[in-house]
């Protein structure tokens, strides 16, 4: 049998599931699926107050997992920080361009640039390394989540122009270099220090835009480095497993080749109605591909971040299963997309694809996305609506495969 990391021709069928639902765990083992991934939003669970760890839910997921034969895609849960931390530190959370504090009360509310953010995400990223690290049931790592979803990317706080001061330091050999290359003489805008420079928002008309671009360069930095840091621990105490992230569509917000560099493999998130609801498609293009997605969507983004994967491997970390709750028009796909969607990724050499979500909320904020086991619509007739093609191609053993032994 194969390490998670010996086949560059496999493929593995999974899906996001809730974690605390362990009787789905069994059913899941039923369908043919090889992996699950878990965990990516857990924190509050798996720490429910500072330095108090709560590991009997999880240890007893992963082993009801385990035994099921299923691999497991561990997800860091830093995209998620808990109210408590927040509370002890709000300073992490991220400023908006207009100097306003984003607030807990969804997901990622944190600025990349905070010290003391950055502590926490590698504390917490330990901890989770050092339980299930050398775990037989854990094939890989997703560190955080869609990094920059939510125009999260840019934050104009403290710590970000702190930040940025010493990343202008590093990058331009003295202020006069600066002033220079960004040409301020011009409305003079000329700095005699670089703890002069401030952000480039709030200014009375736009700022100079070289100002910008190297705000935009710092922050992508940022990403890259946030991201290492959690890498190198998933490294250290999990050798031999697969550590990737889960890019989304459409989004150029920081440099994907630049955190992909660091990865094993590069994921994305493929949701091709509701790419094609926010993006800018025609009226008509909307309507004509509106159960189906536009058929450039999928195919583009494969060969894009096949593209950023240094040895070539790419997953696709969440596909579509049916209406999301994040459109303006939320249809459900025609009958068979899912398995078509999975299929057109298959000729570009798609190393692993997974279902977003497993089973259905019935609360909370993806309540409404539609998921492959679903309690009112009964799973087994909506699991073989959507997926009864990828779920043969698994069973047949051709490219699905199953890890041997792990460190």
């Amino acid at each position: 049998m194969d390490s998670p990391r010996a086949r560059s021709d496999s493929l593995g069928n999974g899906f996001y599931i809730s974690i605390e639902r362990v009787a789905v765990r069994l059913l899941v083992a039923e369908t043919g699926l090889s992996h699950v991934r878990i965990g990516e939003f857990a924190w509050s669970r798996i720490e429910p107050e500072a330095g108090r760890f709560d590991w009997a839910w999880l240890d007893r997921a992963i082993e009801t997992l385990h035994d099921a034969g299923l691999g497991i895609i561990l997800g860091t849960p830093t995209a998620t920080p808990p109210k408590w931390l927040v509370d002890r530190m709000p300073d992490m959370l991220a400023v908006d361009r207009d100097g306003e504090t984003r607030k807990f009360g969804s997901r990622r509310h944190y600025c990349f640039s905070n010290a003391g953010y950055r502590r926490e995400a590698a504390r917490i990223t330990r901890a989770l390394a050092e339980r299930y690290g050398r775990h037989p049931a854990i094939v890989a790592w997703q560190t955080d989540n869609e990094y920059g979803c939510h125009d999260t990317v840019l934050s104009f706080s403290d710590a970000a122009r702190d930040g940025f001061r010493l990343w202008l330091a590093a990058h331009y050999n003295g202020i006069g270099a600066l002033n220079a290359a960004w040409g301020n003489v011009f409305w003079s805008m000329e700095y005699r220090s670089f703890d002069e420079v401030e952000l480039p928002n709030l200014t009375v008309t736009e700022a100079n835009p070289a100002h910008w671009l190297a705000f935009r360069r710092f922050a992508s930095e940022e990403v890259a480095t946030f991201n290492r840091a959690q890498v190198d621990i998933l490294r250290e105490l999990s050798p031999g497993r697969d550590v990737v992230h889960n890019f989304m569509g459409f989004f150029t917000e920081f440099d994907h080749h630049a955190v992909a560099a660091d990865l094993d493999a590069v994921g994305w998130d493929s949701y091709p109605l509701g790419f094609l609801e926010t993006f800018r498609f025609s009226d008509a293009e909307k309507l004509a591909y509106a159960r189906q997605g536009h058929p450039d969507i999928a195919a583009f983004h494969h060969d894009l971040y096949r593209g950023c994967a240094a040895n070539g491997r790419w997953w696709v970390l969440e596909q579509q299963p049916g209406p999301v709750n994040w459109a303006r028009h939320n249809p459900a796909p025609m009958a068979g997309m899912v398995r078509l969607w999975t299929l057109e990724a298959r000729p570009m050499a798609l190393n692993w694809s997974a279902i977003f979500a497993g089973d259905r909320r019935r609360s909370g904020k993806n309540n409404c996305t539609l998921a492959c086991s679903d309690p009112m619509m009964g799973q087994p007739r909506h699991w073989e609506r959507s997926h009864r093609l990828p779920v043969r191609f698994v069973n047949s053993g051709r490219w699905a495969r199953r890890p041997d032994t792990l460190p």
